[in-house]
């Protein structure tokens, strides 16, 4: 009878220890998913990524994406002109106009 509430006694310690266990994975996987909720929620509003903030909480996570967003605009260095792809009428018909006569050359006819 001794034997039997010691090891009854053993079994009920390491349930209640197994089942502690289980309650501290559970608060971590619940911190995590709130975390991960609130990093593709801020993520959401202006299209950054939520691989790239590390946040704990909205505040910070706003702050990071605001920092990124900030880097990636690219600046415009200067004396570099963009090109301007400006094509008038006559140049598009000489375009298609060469091409019809190359055309003509390759299958021996003019159209």
């Amino acid at each position: 009878m001794i034997k039997r509430r010691k090891q009854a006694k053993q079994n009920f310690k390491r349930r209640r220890k197994r089942t502690q266990n289980y309650k501290q994975r559970l608060k971590g996987l619940e911190k995590e998913k709130k975390l991960l909720d609130t990093r593709s929620k801020v993520a959401k509003e202006k299209g950054v990524p939520a691989d790239l903030l590390t946040g704990e909480d909205e505040d910070t996570c706003k702050a990071q994406e605001d920092a990124i967003l900030k880097f990636a605009k690219c600046p415009k260095y200067p004396g570099i002109k963009e090109p301007k792809h400006e094509m008038n009428q006559n140049s598009t018909s000489n375009t298609n106009n060469d091409f019809r006569e190359l055309a003509g050359q390759i299958f021996g006819r003019k159209d």
